[in-house]
């Protein structure tokens, strides 16, 4: 496809490009060249409306482009019944457009800049901060529009929008695409100097195939980038996650584990990530399966219903990690009878009720309280039940103020 977009170009152009791969050609005169091509494409005048025009244009090519994978691979779906989305993407092209035209202004005043430094060094330290201030004018329009009200807060999920799983990634992400045109002229500087310093065109056709060489040394560099990018992109055929999804779950859970399961093959893929959601404090769907779960298991035979509670009980957990204080007390009341066939783990269940009396859930002081006044799971300790039964009374639990008094009243 390169070679084929090449080989369009002029003879003349064809001949600029031998002479520069042969090391005829300057650093100097190769920077003019590829300014001219940059003004050719978006004007000279930055603040002028064959600018803005082009800039926009540009901007909704690439912002389409980036939509349409996003929807082939899964990562968000479309309905476009759906007025909210309709919304969603004219404010996403509004921001898209002002970030783009920003950031292509910046581009313009780094080209205009780099060919006088010529260190490798501080070239690629260029390239970082171009990333960075590319970035930074994304959030910056991001946050203008949120100010006037465009924008609602609840629609910025950062970590969503950067790993693109939400409409707003394609604007995000088509911003950066500005930046190219730095990249390319650094690269296409570094491939200059290589030509020049090893005299490749001593060895190699440069003069009558400059077309094909060129094609050949953007080859690697597409291949080098699309393989480094593969290693963490590259779907698990048994999960359907690839690296890269399963990294960023583990770690942030919530809510962008929840957006990995329309990506998941698996259903105990999707299973797991469903756990990892509720880890992450989005409760409601496990809690809601586990009461199905815990319920059907009454009706099961003793093997099957022992199976079920315990998907129940893992369930449970992920709600109880994720911040829901009734389903640690839920957990902590079924957790002896269905840890291990035979064994009753009160002391687990003491672990729970102390953490959903810690997050203020009365009942759980009460429960806490009533092992540690009986010796259950843990050494009888009368002074420390009665703390935790005033503990729950304080937080208006009556059995809880029923029990201390009496609990008190026999001391």
């Amino acid at each position: 496809m390169t070679m084929t977009a090449l080989g369009l170009l002029a003879k003349a152009r064809k001949d600029d490009i031998a002479l520069w791969l042969m090391g005829g050609d300057t650093t100097e005169n190769w920077s003019k060249t590829f300014l001219s091509m940059f003004d050719a494409l978006f004007g000279d005048e930055h603040f002028s409306l064959k600018c803005a025009t082009r800039s926009a244009i540009a901007s909704l090519l690439a912002v389409s482009g980036i939509w349409g994978l996003m929807i082939w691979s899964g990562h968000i779906r479309v309905d476009l019944a759906d007025t909210t989305l309709t919304k969603a993407v004219l404010v996403g092209v509004a921001v898209n457009l002002a970030a783009d035209y920003l950031s292509l202004l910046e581009t313009r005043w780094l080209l205009g800049r780099i060919p006088a430094i010529r260190s490798k060094q501080l070239q690629a330290l260029i390239l970082l901060a171009d990333l960075a201030v590319t970035a930074a004018i994304i959030l910056a329009t991001v946050w203008a529009f949120r100010a006037s009200g465009l924008l609602p807060d609840d629609e910025t999920d950062w970590l969503a929008i950067t790993l693109a799983f939400s409409i707003y990634s394609a604007p995000f992400y088509s911003t950066f695409l500005t930046s190219l045109w730095t990249w390319t002229y650094i690269l296409s500087t570094w491939i200059l100097r290589f030509f020049t310093r090893f005299r490749i065109a001593h060895w190699i056709d440069v003069e009558y195939k400059p077309i094909l060489i060129l094609s050949l040394v953007l080859s690697v560099f597409v291949y080098v980038g699309a393989s480094a990018v593969s290693l963490t992109t590259e779907k698990n055929e048994e999960t359907g996650l690839s690296p890269l999804d399963a990294f960023v779950c583990e770690p942030f859970k919530g809510d962008i584990c929840l957006r990995l399961i329309g990506i998941a093959d698996m259903e105990e893929t999707q299973f797991l990530l469903q756990l990892r959601g509720c880890e992450g404090g989005i409760t409601e769907w496990c809690i809601i399966e586990a009461r199905t779960l815990l319920q059907n298991s009454r009706r099961s035979s003793r093997n099957g219903g022992l199976a079920i509670y315990r998907e129940g009980a893992e369930l449970l957990s992920a709600a109880c990690t994720g911040g829901d204080l009734v389903s640690c007390i839920t957990l902590g009341v079924i957790n002896p009878y269905f840890a291990q066939p035979g064994v009753r783990d009160y002391a687990r269940a003491n672990e729970l009720f102390q953490k959903s009396c810690d997050g203020g859930n009365g009942i759980g002081c009460y429960l806490l309280g009533n092992n540690l006044r009986i010796g259950r799971g843990a050494v009888r300790d009368v002074g420390a039940a009665l703390v935790q039964f005033r503990r729950g009374c304080k937080l208006e639990v009556r059995q809880a103020c029923a029990a201390a008094e009496k609990l008190g009243a026999d001391e």
